[in-house]
């Protein structure tokens, strides 16, 4: 046998330069950049609601010589947001960041894991607070004809669905969220590269998409969820499926127009930031640990059910 062997010349250790590790991309996330964020002094409140049809019926009329103008007024109601506290927090021992090589950053992996559930969450609750069925006026919309399938016009349904917006509440919908299911197929349907052949190089980006659907935001949710509990084999899929939510949505928060929805952040929460987000890093003594712990205090509400359209099933 060769002496000295291989094993003898090199003892195997970590590599310094890469390791394997399924990091969520924030970017991915889109419960934040869908409705405005309205920051709130208090974990809940009110705020007004204008009646809408007092605004839309043109009850000026002529006034004769020497008598009154016609009058009306407007309703004015109150509604309510509750602010909600998620936390999830990772527990760092002793002997775990004593003993744990350079490149496993324990303090950066904690923080970002943190971050990462508290992001699925507030992702989950959009979705049952946004993007699920029967949650706006006027019921939900499926295609005639699925936009996977010959002879499909998903630009011409989303206009449609748009004018029926605009013509109950005089709000052309800014905003179309899709999963990346729903964007393949639009990427490559007939109708969009059509559209596209003599002014672009066949690249169909998510602003051009905007373009050809007239939004001025259109998000594709690329978030993915493991919903099998701990300890069982992962079950991962995209978290938004096979559906579509069109909207009009205000950039920022205002007094004078509606947006279909709002996230309500609590500012005054301790130490949060401007969307009602905090991690803090604590001792544990009777652990023998640092705590990483996260928090979101927020309320996810639809505040114009008439502003929104939930697009169901749109894809086979």
């Amino acid at each position: 046998m060769p002496s000295p062997s291989t094993s003898d010349l090199h003892l195997d250790v970590p590599l310094t330069n890469m390791m394997v590790a399924y990091f969520q991309d924030p970017k991915k996330f889109i419960s934040d950049k869908v409705f405005p964020i309205c920051p709130v002094k208090k974990k809940s409140d009110l705020y007004y609601e204008f009646n809408k049809a007092d605004w839309f019926r043109g009850d000026a009329k002529e006034r004769a010589p020497g008598t009154e103008s016609a009058g009306g007024g407007y309703g004015v109601a109150n509604s309510n947001y509750a602010c909600k506290t998620y936390a999830f927090h990772k527990d760092i021992a002793d002997e775990e960041r004593d003993n744990a090589d350079a490149i496993l950053a324990p303090n950066k992996n904690a923080t970002r894991f943190v971050s990462t559930h508290l992001g699925i969450r507030r992702e989950v609750n959009f979705i049952n607070k946004f993007f699920s069925a029967g949650l706006w006026s006027g019921g939900d919309f499926t295609p005639g004809t699925l936009w996977d399938a010959a002879g499909s016009d998903p630009i011409g349904d989303v206009d449609d669905q748009k004018l029926v917006i605009e013509e109950a509440t005089g709000y052309r919908p800014s905003v179309l969220v899709v999963g990346p299911l729903v964007h393949r197929e639009l990427k490559h349907h007939p109708d969009v590269l059509d559209r596209i052949k003599y002014t672009q190089r066949g690249q169909v980006t998510e602003e051009i998409l905007a373009s050809l659907f007239e939004v001025d935001k259109y998000l594709v949710a690329r978030a993915v969820q493991n919903t099998a509990a701990k300890g069982q084999t992962a079950s991962m899929s995209f978290m938004y499926g096979k559906h579509c939510l069109l909207a009009y949505a205000t950039d920022t928060p205002a007094i004078d127009v509606p947006s279909a929805g709002y996230t309500f952040a609590w500012k005054d929460f301790t130490k949060v930031n401007e969307v009602g987000a905090k991690v803090t890093n604590f001792r544990m003594e009777q652990l023998k640990s640092d705590r990483i712990e996260g928090e979101l205090s927020y309320d996810q509400k639809i505040t114009a059910a008439d502003l929104g359209k939930f697009f169901l099933d749109v894809i086979s």
